[in-house]
């Protein structure tokens, strides 16, 4: 009756622990995967340039591990948050038009 009885707590704590993590969230953008753009490219990071669902233009940041430093952010918030970046930025869209 004990077996039973843990093995009854084992199953509905792990079927617990598999599904807490799989609430869908309708805050964050559904977007497909071409609309990504690599915009730039340097020894520490990677810009993502990408137009959200109302046609914004967002941009996500990763470092060289691979790691996403921000996501979701508009010209705007990339001009604040990195100044550097966001003139790379400026720079290429002029040279390219």
């Amino acid at each position: 009756m004990k077996n039973i009885l843990l093995s009854f707590i084992l199953l509905v704590t792990s079927t617990g622990i598999t599904f807490a993590g799989c609430k869908y969230d309708e805050s964050v953008p559904v977007l497909a995967k071409s609309d990504h753009q690599i915009i730039i490219i340097s020894n520490n990071h990677q810009l993502i340039k990408y137009k959200d669902q109302e046609g914004i233009t967002r941009f996500d940041l990763k470092n060289s591990d691979g790691k996403i430093e921000a996501e979701y952010m508009s010209m705007i918030v990339l001009s604040i948050d990195y100044p550097e970046i966001h003139e790379l930025v400026k720079s290429q869209e002029v040279s390219s038009s």
